[in-house]
């Protein structure tokens, strides 16, 4: 078991050695992989976060024929808010660019077909520092993505981390009973999905 605390300050400043080549590369191939997931073309709304520093960019996402929510905080409450183009945004918390727009993610009736005949869901795109393969997950330790799925857990969200392959360990991280698993971790290398049983 690997603490949390000790692989976010590894991972961090093993991320920020990147040059903005590589990752603007890694992250392209990143997207390429998250479009070819059945879940993610299936999914008319994607809760997305909007990269700061060498964070996997998501931004190439943006413009697929999909509505994008973008998480905006307040104190310790996240919620997401359609994204409508980068003037649509301003910085917020962290200094991280946030949605001024006040239009909230519409609940998505799971039994209720979609425009392509299949069933409604929401795809999110979860970021985070450090994964381990059995689906452990270490984010930036405010703890704002596990809340919100808790809140959340019945509206039939499919919930993709996206990282880069070297932010993917092999042994487990050590988490809490309250952490909540990605359940498909897809790399510039790889897709792999979580299993309960792991």
């Amino acid at each position: 078991m690997i603490d949390k605390k000790t692989i976010r300050k590894e991972m961090l400043a093993k991320r920020n050695t990147m040059d903005r080549e590589s990752v603007s590369e890694l992250s392209r191939r990143i997207c390429e992989n998250i479009r070819s997931l059945s879940e993610y073309q299936s999914s008319e709304i994607i809760l997305s976060y909007y990269p700061k520093g060498n964070e996997m960019d998501t931004r190439p996402l943006f413009t697929d024929a999909k509505r994008f929510y973008l998480p905006r905080v307040d104190k310790k409450e996240m919620e997401f808010f359609r994204y409508l183009g980068e003037d649509s945004l301003a910085t917020g918390a962290f200094g991280i660019k946030e949605p001024k727009s006040d239009e909230a993610v519409p609940y998505i009736n799971a039994a209720v077909p979609n425009e392509a005949g299949c069933p409604g869901s929401i795809l999110m795109i979860m970021p985070g520092l450090s994964f381990d393969i059995y689906g452990g997950r270490a984010g930036y330790g405010a703890g704002f993505y596990d809340r919100y799925l808790a809140e959340h857990k019945d509206d039939n969200i499919i919930k993709v981390a996206a990282a880069f392959s070297f932010q993917v360990i092999d042994d487990r991280l050590l988490c809490d009973e309250y952490d909540i698993k990605p359940d498909i971790l897809v790399t510039e290398n790889s897709i792999i999905q979580i299993h309960d049983s792991f």
